[in-house]
Parts: structure tokens; C-alpha cells; sequence
């Protein structure tokens, strides 16, 4: 596997990186800094965690270590590599992307994203300390630095803290020097007033290219404990402003707008539809976006949704073919858009059964590389790791999907009870898989558990109810589909329906 990171490829393999001249003249030890600090991106890696990672049961001067930073900022980018003053570096360059073979042939991945349109640059400006007593300079700048930590954790932004890029200098530059060192975007900027009881935080953030306000909001809250205060405001701004932003990008990027308002309407009654998720409103949800795409066959809101719907088909009634055009017609939103992270997600929630696993993970891979707090792709690194066999992972994104949005998405309830099979947890896992009577894939689970538990009567009155709305299914050749790394697991779906299938109901 490679990573893509701009202009540049990181191979691995041959241990080199490739640039649009050429490879680069990097040394070992360059290189290795280079691999830890893209494979976390946006974030801060210490100095010790990189001296002991690249220099193991070695000690090293920290000199070393910045002149082998150095090097790879003289070689790739000065902007690419932040210092965060105090603390380490952070990779703050385009996105990196992993590609591969099997990723080349099954998934629309995106050309390398460019420093030009890998997403904005977020500057957090030193929030001003209005509070009267220098002593508290302290409380000033944890918020600001837990402010700039939080947004790095939202969405894969470039998010900058202007004293760790900018040292030395006495004075705040003015908008047009931070635009154009940095590439800013936004710019965030605050002051922060203490009392003895209270605290008052403002927050703006603005524009670099206008210089115009885009939001502006204060906080007051009671300073009952310093700490606690500090962590939840610092919590809250870094959300709102993460919101603020999503909306902003969004305003600015989008590309078409539906001919007439009857396009939208429709549209947005087909994702009314789509998340009642059962088979008639499935099929008011396609019936939905093919009249919007009659008026307007472009318009890449209904596209998405058309193919998230055929895609749910397979959910519905293992519809093999409906999945296939499903994921066609996702390919067409990817192409247009390879930075939007959601098509990337419903990608990899279908892929698998088409593909195989590798492609199903390297697209929720590449969604959460783009934005790492879409709690769809974090619902959706669950599953995959429900096929790897990792449950305490696959229990951990779903623990952080819980986190990210207080409305539940309605499929990641499923995910409990599957495993609870693969744990041969029959019976604890009936209760979870019998409400989704109407969706075929769900059902292929319950009648296994049915099976194994030696329950025949009950798998065959699901199999009879389906029979009697005319809905006949190869529960068999499902199963082999289902896109399990190890290939027991799968085994174990398939006894279980031979089991409860076998022979006749009598």
C-alpha cells in the first residue's frame, strides 16, 4: 500500500517518496519521521513519541530531531509539518490518501488531493486576555490551545495555532500576512474576562479572504471549578465552530442547486422515506428521486440518494442486481466530489458483498481520512470490523457513534445482535434481529440463530411469511456473500441456515 499526499507518494515497500520530479532525497531516518507523523494527520505527535518510535533504545540529542524536521520541510513543504511549541510536530498537509491494487480496480478513488483543495485552512489566532491580571495568561492559553486541539478532532481540517507557526514574533500579524504565510481560510480569534465567579468567552470566526464575520458568539458561564470549566467551554466553542464551518464549506461548495423547488421537495421527501427503512417506503424513496432526476438528471442530491436506495434493496430483499446499480450510481457522486467523505461511507456499506473486504475498508478508511467525525463512517468502521472479527473495536466505534449525534442512526442496532451470533450468542441475539421483520439480510441472521438453537418452526414462519408477499429468497447464496475475513464465521451463518432450512417445515 502507498499513500498519497498532494504531489507526493510515500512508498513504503521501497522506502521512498515520490515527488512530481522524481524521488526525493530523504534520509532513513527523515523517512520514518515522515510515515509517523502522515499516518495521524492533524494531529500532535510529541518529540519523545517520535524519538522513541524512530530512534528505539537510542538517545538522541533534540537537535537531531529538528534537523532531520528540517530536511523533510526543505524537501516536501515548509507548510506541510507544524511545530507545535512545547509539545512536538503536526502533519498539516493535504490529505494523505492509501491507495493499492485492490483499491485501484473496486474503488472510485479520488486523485490525489492537492494543498489547493484539500480542504480550508483554519487559523487559531492567541485569544486575548481581558481579564486584568497577567497571572492568568495561563487560563488564556489552555483554552485557546484546547480550542485548536478539539477542531483537529471534528473534521480533517489543516487547523493551525498561530504561536506554534509563528514564533518569535512580539505582535499578532494582520490578516493578510497570516493569509498569505499560512493559506488561511478562517481565522478563529477570541478574548477570554475572569472574575472571581464567572468567565466570559468570545468567539468569532472570520473570513481570511473578505475579512468579514461569518459567526460570532459569547459564553458565560459560573467558575465554580476552573478546570472543569475550562475543558467544557473549550468542548463547546470547538463544536459550534466546527458546525459553523461544516456550514460554511457546505454554502461555498456546493456546485448545483435543483432547476425548481419541486426537484428539492422531492428529494428531501425520498430521505424521509430512505430512513423509514422498510420495503414500501424503500421503494417510495427510488420512485422519489427518479421523478427529481426526470426534471433534472444531474442533480447530485437525488443521485446520492437513488443509489443509497437500490443499495438498501440488498438490505430489503438480497437483491444482488439492485446493489450493483446502487454502487454505479454512487461512483457518479464520488467522481464529481472525491472530498466529500458520505459517498465514500455508502461505498463501503455495500461494497463488500459486491467486492470484498479490503475495498469496503479502504473506502471508510479513505471517508474518515476526509472527515473523521462523520458518525456514518464511524457506524460503518463497526461493521467492518464485525467482519474482521474485532467486536472490542467494532464496540468502540459504536460507543463514539453514540458520541458524535444524539439522534441514533436506525441500521447501527443490527450490529449488536450480529455479533452476539458470531459469539454464539443465539438467544441474546433474537431480540435485537426480530424487529427488522421486513428486511431480508437481518432475517438471513435470525433464522440461523433459529437454527442453531434447533428452533426449525420458527426460522420456516419467517420463510413462509416472506413466500406469502411473494418474496422468495436464496438465504444461502447470501450468506456466502457475506464478506467475513475469517472464513468460520461465515461457515457458521451458513450451518446455521442449512440447520433451520433443511428438508421441509414438518
Amino acid at each position: 500500500m502507498h499513500v498519497n499526499f498532494g504531489p507526493f507518494r510515500l512508498r513504503r515497500q521501497e522506502r521512498l517518496v515520490e515527488g512530481p520530479d522524481g524521488p526525493l532525497d530523504l534520509s532513513a531516518r527523515a523517512f520514518d519521521l515522515l510515515g509517523v507523523l502522515i499516518d495521524r494527520p492533524g494531529l500532535v505527535v510529541s518529540k519523545d513519541d517520535l524519538l522513541s518510535t524512530v530512534w528505539p533504545g537510542v538517545v538522541v540529542e533534540e537537535n537531531t530531531l529538528q534537523v532531520h524536521i528540517s530536511a523533510l520541510r526543505k524537501a516536501l513543504s515548509p507548510d506541510m509539518i507544524a511545530t507545535v511549541h512545547g509539545r512536538g510536530y503536526r502533519y498539516v498537509g493535504p490529505a494523505p490518501q492509501t491507495v493499492g491494487p485492490e483499491a485501484d480496480q473496486e474503488m472510485p478513488v479520488p486523485q490525489p488531493l492537492s494543498a489547493a483543495n484539500t480542504g480550508p485552512v483554519i487559523v487559531v489566532l492567541p485569544f486575548a486576555n481581558l481579564s486584568g491580571d497577567p497571572d492568568q495568561q495561563f487560563f488564556t492559553d489552555g483554552i485557546t490551545q484546547d480550542i485548536t486541539n478539539r477542531l483537529t478532532r471534528f473534521r480533517v481540517l489543516s487547523v493551525i495555532g498561530l504561536d506554534s507557526t509563528l514564533l518569535g514574533q512580539q505582535t499578532t500579524p494582520d490578516i493578510s500576512t497570516i493569509k498569505t504565510a499560512l493559506g488561511a481560510s478562517f481565522l478563529v480569534s477570541g478574548s477570554i474576562r475572569r472574575s472571581d465567579s464567572r468567565i466570559r468567552i468570545s468567539v468569532r470566526l472570520t473570513d481570511a479572504a473578505t475579512r468579514a464575520s461569518v459567526w460570532a458568539e459569547h459564553y458565560d458561564r459560573p467558575l465554580a471549578d476552573l478546570f472543569d470549566v475550562q475543558d467544557e467551554v473549550a468542548e463547546m466553542v470547538a463544536a459550534t465552530i466546527s458546525r459553523q464551518l461544516e456550514i460554511e464549506i457546505a454554502r461555498r461548495s456546493i456546485r448545483q442547486h435543483p432547476a425548481n423547488l419541486k426537484i428539492y421537495e422531492l428529494t428531501l421527501r425520498a430521505v424521509w422515506h430512505y430512513f423509514a427503512f422498510t420495503r414500501d417506503s424503500m421503494n417510495q424513496a427510488i420512485a422519489c428521486c427518479e421523478q427529481a432526476l426526470t426534471d433534472d438528471p444531474n442533480y447530485r442530491e437525488a443521485l446520492a440518494w437513488l443509489g443509497n436506495a437500490k443499495c438498501a434493496r440488498y438490505d430489503i430483499d438480497l437483491d444482488i442486481d439492485a446493489l450493483l446499480n446502487g454502487l454505479k450510481l454512487v461512483k457518479r457522486v464520488i467522481k464529481p466530489d472525491p472530498t466529500d467523505s458520505r459517498p465514500f461511507v455508502s461505498y463501503s456499506l455495500y461494497s463488500g458483498f459486491a467486492h470484498n473486504l479490503d475495498v469496503s475498508r479502504n473506502a471508510v478508511d479513505h471517508a474518515l481520512r476526509l472527515n473523521s467525525s462523520d458518525y456514518y463512517a464511524h457506524a460503518q468502521c463497526a461493521l467492518v470490523c464485525i467482519y474482521e472479527g474485532d467486536h472490542v473495536k467494532a464496540r468502540e466505534w459504536l460507543q463514539s457513534v453514540d458520541k458524535l449525534t444524539p439522534n441514533p442512526l436506525p441500521w447501527v442496532a443490527q450490529y449488536e445482535p450480529v455479533m452476539a451470533f458470531q459469539e454464539r450468542r443465539y438467544r441474546d441475539a433474537i431480540p435485537g434481529l426480530a424487529p427488522w421483520s421486513d428486511l431480508a439480510w437481518q432475517m438471513m441472521y435470525l433464522i440461523a440463530c433459529h437454527g442453531h438453537l434447533g428452533e426449525r418452526d420458527k426460522a420456516w414462519a419467517i420463510v413462509d411469511r416472506f413466500a406469502a408477499e411473494g418474496r422468495v429468497h436464496d438465504f444461502l447464496a447470501a450468506a456466502a456473500r457475506e464478506p467475513y475475513r475469517d472464513p468460520e464465521s461465515r461457515e457458521r451463518l451458513i450451518v446455521g441456515l442449512k440447520l433451520a432450512l433443511s428438508g421441509d417445515e414438518s
